[in-house]
């Protein structure tokens, strides 16, 4: 099956510690941006086991590829407002995963699935940490489907 998604998510550097002061706010030192992907990807999707498991659950793997905006803001500034200056870095990106798709009808998709990101910045990078600049992204998630089937 052929498929197109776009998701949304904050990429934080491995190095993060977040802090806690003594009136419960949070900071991280040495953080200089917050960064957004947004993904656009366009895939296939393969179902495994169609002829032995039952139709209320359809599992299976899918690879998707295709740009990924990266949005960064100040963290410095409230979030809200920190979108006032916000840059845009474009960037290629897919990934692979694994999947099971639940329930009877066919017409109402609901699953999950685990998959494994990778994002490549064309440009010098984002400054996530101060004087650290990150091209590549890649990480694991785990995402809840919804949506109509055809």
């Amino acid at each position: 099956t052929g498929f197109a998604d776009i998701s949304f998510s904050e990429s934080k550097d491995e190095r993060e510690v977040e802090y806690v002061d003594w009136y419960g706010n949070t900071f991280v030192l040495g953080k200089e941006n917050r960064v957004f992907l947004i993904p656009l990807n366009f895939g296939l999707q393969y179902r495994l086991f169609y002829n032995v498991l039952t139709d209320n659950l359809r599992p299976y793997i899918n690879a998707g590829v295709g740009p990924t905006f990266v949005v960064s803001t100040p963290y410095n500034e409230e979030f809200f407002s920190s979108f006032g200056k916000a840059k845009m870095h474009y960037a290629v990106g897919g990934y692979i995963g694994l999947g099971a798709n639940f329930g009877i009808n066919k017409r109402n998709l609901a699953g999950v699935n685990a998959r494994y990101y990778y994002v490549h910045l064309f440009d010098k990078g984002v400054e996530n940490m101060t004087n650290k600049f990150r091209k590549n992204f890649g990480h694991f998630y785990l995402t809840l489907n919804l949506g109509i089937m055809y």
